[in-house]
């Protein structure tokens, strides 16, 4: 009997050690049997591993050869990025073109090909050439300015009525700014200013002058709100109700109650394709919940005041906490809800809370923030009916050089965002909009320069390209143009439709005009074998090296182990 195991026994005589020690009785050496009986079988396994390292080996190899003909080819064949390309007459040209020393190396760059002439050349009357563009001026979006404040409103502000809260956004930082009205502080809209200014100077600081970075002001019983720099982006926005996330995470009890207030009432249900919003009520006039029971019956009775009774999502117990279960077959998701009391008493208008434009807003609920109504009609009429619904989607038609488009969006669910997309995506309008934040402004311009480029906007439908400022008919490009003098004192000018072109071996690339008044730029165009030469030798240098490569890795004998 082999001994193959080791233990330990302890008891009162002592300690035992029981090692291994193979074929100690049996005088078997079982590890060498094992070994000897596998041995065929680790031959294969280890065949089977070098079989797959020399694999590994010869992907490698094949992958440096790879990389190597690619840069070869890349440097002397590629005709996009290739300065040496082979297949190109510049290439052999043998001139080079210098612009003179303190000529205005940003307006014309000039490089010699095929066909020119060696001599001294004065470039002047350089005109870049344009794209057909409308755009507009700064600030597209009206100030933000809230409605008419009553005293009455401003007297119900109360911080137990979770109506005194209402959120501001200054360049990405949120702050929840919170009136204090408990002792009647506000008594008019300008003690009102006042408090609102002393919160934002502490929330968003001041500059060096003590200005505000945000600034209130009382406009005849209107909040206006301006930014100190025309470059920060501000917006009013609103808090939640938190009873979606405290309703049903409290633990109500007789030593830990849970107290229903407006700020922790409301959640928002989706059941199916409806959402409706639920307000709690207190149970039998009682806001103070100690049992979980009690806030269970509470919120199923807004549930069923919501959906009505049998709408399939009923309340339940479970770890002492409220939670929601739906019958077989019924979907739904809880959601918060916004506290917009504050917002309602400030009178902020909905669709005009930010200095700048939000792309992804619907139209619909930004429209009244423009400083031009995107709903009007340039008869004076509207696409917008009294109750916010819509009788025509606004439209518009873009002309270009390739012909006109016609484009129709439904206000209610559509951004700018993703007119702007299509429009860009459209070939036959032919041109980019594009919005810059920093000067609150549109453009739009075609994609191609020249005399032939133009641009037509007209609002069809509603105003809504006039409302961005860049509608608007005759907007045409300009064609590029450049005097170039010889030697001899022959002048021509040449005029093209793209800033980038060839005439007589030179290759004009224009950047900006000459500025007026500015002295004519020189251009030295010179023999220059040696750039050939250097072409040549250095394909030959490669060619070379790239063979020897390919031959010793083709001759390189494998070693038998």
């Amino acid at each position: 009997m082999n001994v193959n195991s080791s233990s330990n026994t302890s008891g009162m005589q002592g300690t035992t050690n029981y090692s291994r020690l193979t074929g100690m009785i049996s005088g078997f050496d079982t590890d060498a049997l094992v070994k000897a009986a596998l041995s065929k079988d680790q031959a294969r396994i280890d065949k089977v591993k070098q079989s797959r390292e020399l694999n590994m080996w010869m992907i490698d190899a094949y992958r440096d050869v790879t990389s190597s003909l690619q840069s070869f080819y890349n440097q002397f064949f590629d005709t996009v990025t290739s300065t040496t390309n082979l297949k190109l007459v510049s290439t052999f040209s043998g001139y080079t073109a210098a612009l003179a020393a303190g000529s205005s190396s940003d307006v014309v760059s000039v490089t010699a090909g095929s066909g020119a002439k060696a001599g001294v050349y004065s470039l002047s009357n350089i005109v870049a050439a344009t794209y057909a563009r409308i755009s507009t001026g700064a600030n597209v979006t009206n100030t933000v300015e809230t409605g008419m404040i009553s005293q009455a409103d401003l007297d119900t502000i109360k911080s137990s009525s979770y109506n005194n809260i209402f959120r501001i956004t200054l360049n990405g930082k949120t702050v929840d700014i919170k009136l204090d009205n408990d002792s009647g502080q506000i008594s008019s809209v300008d003690d009102l200013v006042s408090q609102l200014q002393s919160k934002l100077n502490n929330a968003f600081g001041t500059d060096s002058l003590g200005n505000g970075k945000i600034k209130v002001e009382n406009n005849g019983g209107r909040l206006k709100f301006t930014t100190l720099r025309n470059t920060d982006t501000f917006s009013i926005g609103t808090v939640n109700n938190e009873g979606a996330g405290k309703l049903f995470s409290t633990v109500p009890s007789g030593t830990t109650p849970f107290e229903l207030n407006g700020g922790n009432n409301k959640f928002e249900l989706t059941i199916g394709n409806s959402t409706k919003t639920i307000t709690v009520l207190p149970l039998a006039g009682n806001s103070t919940f100690t049992t979980a029971d009690d806030l269970k019956a509470a919120i199923q009775n807004g549930i069923d005041a919501a959906f009505g009774a049998g709408s399939g999502v009923t309340a339940d117990i479970n770890n002492g906490k409220v939670v929601l279960k739906s019958d077989a077959g019924v979907n739904f998701s809880i959601g918060y809800t916004v506290n917009g009391a504050a917002n309602a008493i400030l009178q902020i208008d909905s669709s005009n809370t930010s200095n700048k434009v939000d792309l992804k807003a619907m139209l619909s609920r930004i429209g009244a923030g423009f400083a031009i109504d995107p709903f009007k009609n340039s008869d004076g009429t509207s696409i917008k009916n009294a109750d916010g619904t819509f009788s025509k989607n606004i439209e518009f038609t873009i002309t270009s050089s390739k012909g006109t488009s016609t484009f129709s969006f439904d206000p209610a669910t559509t951004s700018i965002n993703d007119i702007m997309r299509k429009v860009n995506m459209d070939t036959t309008a032919n041109a980019t909009m594009s919005y810059d934040v920093t000067t609150n402004s549109f453009k739009i311009q075609a994609k191609d320069t020249g005399a032939t480029s133009k641009l037509d906007i007209v609002d069809t439908a509603g105003g809504f390209m006039s409302s961005l400022g860049i509608a608007g008919t005759g907007a045409v490009g300009s064609d590029a143009s450049v005097t170039v003098t010889g030697e001899d004192g022959t002048s021509m000018t040449i005029v093209r439709p793209n800033n980038s072109f060839t005439y007589a071996g030179l290759t004009f690339n224009i950047l900006k005009d000459l500025p007026a008044g500015a002295d004519p730029i020189k251009v030295t165009v010179a023999s220059d074998t040696s750039k050939t030469f250097n072409t040549i030798k250095s394909f030959v240098d490669q060619y070379n090296a790239l063979i020897d490569k390919l031959n010793t890795e083709i001759s390189e004998k494998k070693v038998n182990s």
